[in-house]
């Protein structure tokens, strides 16, 4: 997933805002591990920090 964020910022922001609406409308896939809702809205803001191993 690194490098897909790393090379793809627009597919990635999409990706977020459909996650992101889909999460608040209790939409999200029960199946899928979680992503806290703050994350989401920090990627959006362009304020979310991502250790890299």
């Amino acid at each position: 997933m690194t490098r897909y964020l790393l090379d793809s910022p627009l597919n990635v922001r999409e990706l977020d805002v459909d996650l992101r609406e889909n999460q608040l409308a209790g939409q999200f896939p029960s199946e899928w591990a979680p992503v806290a809702t703050s994350f989401l809205t920090e990627v959006l803001a362009g304020t979310a920090t991502v250790d890299v191993v």
